[in-house]
């Protein structure tokens, strides 16, 4: 009879990474994975068929046969706050990577955009403060204060930060192609 000896805490790491969270480096888990990096990246892709992303300092889980809506409700959300911030003339990802964000302000700058019926009202981000835990849970934003009133967003965002710019590029290229064609026109 044949025996798989796993790697320790084997359970926990396959259960937060099926639970869609993200092992982040100053986890514990984190170094049990990267040290059995080819085992992992063996067992998810012929047990599930899943990915596991093992390009950054961080793990996830992604999968050609999935239809996340969370994951895109995150991405609409980030490609928003991107537009926003175009605005206001402030610059998306040193903003992202280095500031604290009042719960409060960025709800009501989403929710105020021009943009949020179109884009965000009908998904999970019209529910912000769960939208807001689910993203935390996941280990993609952490809070900063017991009153869970400010947050930071922790480096898995870089993972959804690069759909959300090519979103945000691809818009305002559209936009300027509107002003370009009134101009033209007029």
């Amino acid at each position: 009879m044949h025996t798989t000896v796993y790697p320790t805490q084997h359970r926990e790491i396959v259960s937060t990474l099926l639970s869609g969270k993200f092992i982040v480096e100053k986890s514990p888990l984190f170094a049990i994975v990267d040290r059995h990096r080819d085992f992992y990246v063996a067992f998810f892709k012929q047990s599930y068929d899943y990915e596991l992303d093992t390009a950054h300092n961080y793990f996830f889980l992604t999968s050609k046969h999935t239809d996340d809506k969370v994951s895109r409700d995150l991405i609409l959300f980030l490609a928003l706050l991107a537009y926003e911030f175009h605005n206001e003339r402030r610059d998306f990802i040193k903003e992202l990577k280095e500031n604290v964000f009042s719960v409060a302000e960025i709800e009501s700058l989403i929710k105020n955009s021009t943009k949020y019926d179109d884009l965000l009202k009908s998904t999970s981000v019209a529910e912000f403060s769960t939208f807001i835990k689910r993203w935390e849970n996941r280990g993609v934003l952490s809070f900063v204060n017991e009153k869970r009133r400010k947050f930071r967003f922790n480096d898995p965002i870089d993972t959804f930060l690069q759909v959300a710019d090519q979103l945000c590029d691809k818009h305002l290229k559209a936009e300027d192609n509107v002003l370009i064609a009134a101009e033209v026109e007029g």
